[in-house]
């Protein structure tokens, strides 16, 4: 999933915001450059910092040959 979806769907979550975390695979890299562009204080960087915990970030695939 993309990370600009993964916090879209995030930060309109009600409930427990790590256990819903914990089922999106994100690519690490993408979410590390866009938790570097967030600012700090906002939602979205809330959910971010939940997703780098979320035992699903993924590395991304290699490239097919």
């Amino acid at each position: 999933m993309k990370v600009a979806d993964a916090v879209e769907m995030l930060t309109a979550v009600e409930g427990d915001l790590a256990l819903a975390a914990r089922g999106i695979e994100v690519d690490q890299k993408e979410l590390a450059a866009a938790l570097a562009k967030a600012n700090a204080d906002s939602a979205e960087a809330v959910v971010m910092r939940m997703l780098v915990k979320a035992p699903q970030a993924v590395e991304p695939p290699p490239p097919e040959e």
